[in-house]
């Protein structure tokens, strides 16, 4: 059984079964719990309901897709790692996510520099470690955007894409 298939629910008798290992099921419910206080923090900002949905959206997307995949668990206050985030935008979000645009590159730079600030608020994160998450993110914004800029418009680098297919 691959961790995909590890990681899907079923249903017996109307109830819903959880077959994930549970340190995965004890991982997801932390993450909920930095999600909720990551909320309430832009909900408190008087931020807008459907800007508030983008930046926890993506969050999710991080914590729970990227700092979990192909059955690693790294923890949110390792995700704060600038190589990490480095890794999730220069390659995982760009390759793996046929929404992956600059409008979309620039709500989760958006969202990951208000997500760790709010953790570092909360002590989850040391301050240090949030600032050099935001020292990062401006310090790297203009290369990223020439990056995807260049990879959705340059139809040359799609051509490995395309091999499968031939």
């Amino acid at each position: 059984m691959n961790d995909q298939e590890k990681q899907t629910q079923e249903f017996t008798d109307g109830e819903m079964v959880d077959e994930r290992a549970p340190i995965v099921i004890e991982a997801d419910n932390r993450n909920k719990n930095y999600l909720f206080e990551f909320e309430d923090d832009l909900t408190k900002q008087n931020i807008d309901k459907e800007t508030i949905h983008t930046y926890v959206s993506s969050i999710e997307f991080y914590l729970i897709q990227y700092l979990t995949y192909d059955g690693k668990i790294i923890s949110m206050e390792d995700g704060a790692n600038t190589g990490r985030i480095d890794d999730f935008l220069s390659e995982f979000f760009l390759h793996k996510c046929m929404w992956a645009s600059v409008k979309t590159l620039k709500e989760y730079l958006v969202s990951l520099d208000l997500f760790y600030q709010s953790m570092a608020k909360h002590q989850h994160i040391s301050e240090e470690d949030a600032k050099q998450v935001t020292d990062y993110l401006i310090s790297h914004k203009d290369p990223l955007i020439d990056r995807y800029t260049n990879y959705n418009d340059d139809p040359e680098s799609l051509d490995h894409h395309w091999e499968l297919f031939i």
